[in-house]
């Protein structure tokens, strides 16, 4: 399901914000609206719960529901919900998601150095074009260390954000979002 989401969320990402997809009228109108809703709205929702992680989703999901107690619920609700359970403002998510368009094209330079204690590091930059397209995202990079697998995130909020990770082995790979979590084009 997540491939296909996945596939659609690319095709539909400029026609509309997902707001606004039962507005959409005309003969592509159905199809675009699915693609929004079923689509690319699950991807959303998906990237969501990996950012603030399971428990705190599930734990927003109810407050909203609870709040809503069969009654009429809107996305700020839902918004609001979200930000009251991680403690910070996360209406930026939806006004980028739900409200806004578009695929970022993200760049993801890394390097790894050894230290001269023995240790290491893991270190480079997140880049996004600056303007309209840029949005805020995090980026997991998940490292084969030992033969364990360690994540770091990398929280861009800039479209140039750099990172420097201490590690206590050089890591034997290191992958940008390998479960694709993310909306977005690496390069």
């Amino acid at each position: 399901m997540l491939a296909e989401w996945r596939s659609d969320a690319r095709i539909c990402a400029d026609v509309a914000p997902i707001a606004t997809a039962n507005y959409l009228g005309g003969e592509r109108g159905p199809r675009e609206r699915r693609c929004l809703l079923q689509s690319r709205g699950p991807l959303v929702l998906h990237m969501l719960r990996g950012m603030i992680g399971n428990d705190r989703f599930a734990a927003a999901t109810k407050r909203y529901l609870d709040a809503a107690n069969m009654g009429p619920a809107t996305t700020a609700d839902f918004a609001r919900a979200v930000s009251e359970t991680v403690g910070g403002d996360m209406s930026w998510f939806f006004d980028q998601w739900i409200r806004g368009t578009g695929v970022p094209q993200v760049s993801v330079e890394q390097h790894v150095d050894r230290l001269p204690d023995g240790k290491f590091r893991l270190w480079g930059a997140v880049r996004q074009a600056p303007g309209p397209e840029f949005k805020k995202l995090i980026v997991p990079l998940v490292l084969d260390v030992g033969g364990k697998t360690e994540v770091r995130a990398v929280f861009q909020e800039e479209p140039e954000t750099t990172f420097d990770f201490p590690l206590p082995e050089r890591p034997r790979s290191v992958k940008v979002d390998p479960s694709e979590n993310n909306i977005a084009t690496y390069k």
